[in-house]
């Protein structure tokens, strides 16, 4: 259904312009509350969270701020050891935010990175995942649509950085 909304907006300049006009005025407390919320008391690893936060308003509803960081912060956990720190960032350069969120997880491969897409599950028959594959896609076009961009930096048995710039 995300997916699908997304590209309704992207096809209906009206609608874009409506998605593009919205404001988060405190980004810092959003992705706070999303990483208190549902990740630290539900994966029990609020100690794994590592958070320098700067504040800002962002050019984005923070509904679409909260689904960008919860399908991160998700992965980070689903592929990387309780008890290893997941590292968030968020620094001002340029008027643009970047949100760094660096794991110690399982990694991924260059290819892997390239191959980002809808129902797109990297490993399965070697690994247990959940859910159907969309949720980099659904970052990375919800990240486009508000004129932003997603990059990943990942070694294979190292961990993964996600870079958000918004």
């Amino acid at each position: 259904i995300s997916i699908s909304e997304l590209e309704l907006i992207a096809n209906n300049p009206e609608k874009l312009q409506y998605l593009q006009s919205q404001v988060t005025y405190h980004a810092r407390e959003t992705i706070e509350d999303v990483v208190y919320l549902y990740f630290a008391n539900d994966e029990k690893r609020a100690a794994d969270f590592d958070m320098q936060l700067e504040d800002t308003a962002l050019p984005i509803a923070s509904n679409y701020l909260k689904n960008i960081i919860t399908e991160i912060l998700d992965n980070a956990c689903k592929f990387s050891e309780a008890g290893t720190p997941i590292r968030m960032r968020t620094r001002i350069v340029d008027n643009h935010l970047n949100i760094d969120i660096v794991d110690k997880g399982r990694g991924m491969k260059p290819e892997q990175i390239k191959q980002i897409g809808l129902f797109k599950q990297f490993e399965r028959d070697k690994h247990e995942q959940q859910g159907m594959g969309l949720g980099l896609a659904i970052v990375k076009r919800t990240v486009e649509l508000h004129g932003g961009t997603v990059g990943f930096k990942s070694k294979v048995g190292i961990g993964c950085h996600v870079r958000i710039t918004l």
